[in-house]
């Protein structure tokens, strides 16, 4: 959730919690995710130097090893 301020995370969490029907999955979002926010919201990442590097480059880095993994970086899940 893209929020450039903690006013506009909290809103945008309030928008967010308006619009998912799935009880489950809102308790998921708030008992995995929100705890997370320090990490992957700019209102509050940015409060720490971090180089530019964010979240996608660790995700990279892990797709990066499935393929050397599965010796195959093309393919269809039925391949592997």
């Amino acid at each position: 959730m893209y929020s450039s301020t903690e006013k506009y995370f909290k809103d945008n969490w309030k928008k967010l919690q308006k619009q998912v029907k799935n009880p489950e999955v809102l308790q998921h979002l708030e008992n995995t995710w929100l705890p997370l926010k320090e990490h992957y919201v700019p209102a509050r990442t940015n409060h720490h130097c971090h180089l530019g590097e964010g979240f996608t480059a660790r995700v990279e880095g892990a797709h990066a090893m499935v393929k050397l993994w599965l010796q195959k970086s093309t393919g269809t899940l039925l391949e592997v």
